[in-house]
């Protein structure tokens, strides 16, 4: 049986370098309680080794650096189950660096953005 096949949007923008954010898409063969965070890395290591993200995962849903919007809410992307036709963006209300980079350590902007990933309330 073949693996099923599902499509995500990614944000992808290089501030000082791109004019202006766009969105790609990538097909991702999706395993069993696959997670956002694992298509980001099968993206990353197997279609488009240019993708950003932070940089450092605890794979234990502690450190919240796998923030990012997933179709309009931040989100823990190791939490969060993968599904056909999502849409992933930079965690809102930190400072991007590049695609789904973000500076979480320059604290949240707090201008007008949501409240952090829901998972931390």
């Amino acid at each position: 049986m073949a693996t099923p096949e599902i499509k995500l949007k990614v944000y992808r923008f290089t501030p000082g370098r791109d004019a202006r954010p766009e969105y790609q898409e990538y097909k991702v063969e999706k395993t069993e309680k696959m997670s956002v965070l694992s298509a980001l890395q099968y993206i990353y290591e197997n279609l488009d080794g240019s993708l950003s993200m932070s940089g450092y995962f605890c794979y234990r849903k502690l450190c919240g650096l796998c923030q990012v919007r997933i179709n309009g809410k931040n989100r823990l992307s190791c939490r969060t189950g993968v599904k056909d036709g999502m849409i992933i963006e930079p965690a809102e209300g930190y400072p991007l660096i590049k695609d789904l980079a973000v500076d979480f350590s320059a604290g949240r902007s707090g201008k007008g953005g949501r409240e952090a990933s829901e998972e931390w309330k």
